[in-house]
């Protein structure tokens, strides 16, 4: 099987990313990949690409002295771009060059779509989509139409939903540390609302902090990790990432 994987190249945008199998015939020695590669504009740098080639079956190994060892192959492409004989004569395409060099534009760009779509699913997304959406057979299942709950859930939750997906922002930018410090700002502020009403609801109903605190507040701090551990441990094989949360909301429970 063969994959390609973006380094400084960013697919869609420098090339189109294509997977699938090698199949040798009998006296074969050669295959072929197909690549695709996209025009680059004025200033933009040279990014490279891999293709990685793995899981050969039928006898075939692989050479432990080259990239990717005994467990694959993995080539390196580089994509030059053909007008950098320009920049002299331009002090616009140098500009733009600098720019590229600082910050990935083509990245950006897909950072900004891939956020566009998250604000926009929040917003129409009524149930998720399962990723199991083919039968053994090959053939599409039929799309799971919402139910009255389903829509119910959906607009109450939609405020929430708009405003994280806003807030949010995908993993790509610095490297998923400013996503990482901005769940962690949506979650401080979640946290503190669910107190904040707790209280309020406490002061009207002349229930005891003690009382609300092992109700109301542990309902609304645990709930959403039941959930999302249900989720992980439904969807990841070796279920880590609900254990991860497990451990992890508990230790925001406690210390914070």
């Amino acid at each position: 099987r063969y994959r390609m994987e973006g380094r400084s190249a960013v697919p869609d945008y420098d090339f189109i990313a294509t997977s699938g199998e090698l199949v040798f015939g009998p006296g074969e020695d050669r295959a072929f990949v197909p690549v695709r590669l996209l025009p680059k504009r004025l200033g933009e740098h040279s990014d490279q690409f891999q293709i990685i080639i793995e899981d050969a079956k039928g006898g075939a190994i692989f050479d432990p002295q080259t990239d990717g060892g005994a467990e694959g192959c993995v080539l390196t492409v580089t994509i030059q771009n053909e007008n950098d004989d320009l920049m002299r004569f331009s002090a616009a395409v140098r500009a733009s060059r600098w720019v590229d060099g600082v910050v990935n534009m083509d990245a950006l760009r897909l950072t900004a779509k891939s956020w566009k779509e998250e604000v926009v699913n929040a917003v129409t997304q009524v149930i998720e989509d399962d990723d199991d959406s083919d039968d053994e057979d090959g053939a599409t299942a039929v799309k799971k139409q919402p139910s009255g709950f389903d829509w119910a859930m959906h607009l109450a939750s939609l405020p929430w939903k708009v405003s994280i997906a806003i807030c949010v922002p995908p993993p790509t930018i610095l490297c998923g540390w400013l996503c990482f410090a901005m769940s962690l700002v949506v979650i401080g502020l979640l946290t503190c609302f669910v107190i904040d009403f707790a209280e309020l609801f406490g002061c009207s109903a002349n229930v005891q902090d003690s009382i609300t605190a092992i109700t109301l507040v542990a309902l609304g701090t645990s709930m959403p990790d039941l959930f999302a551990s249900k989720c992980a441990a439904a969807k990841d094989e070796w279920a880590d990432a609900s254990i991860v949360n497990v451990t992890g909301s508990n230790s925001v429970n406690m210390f914070l």
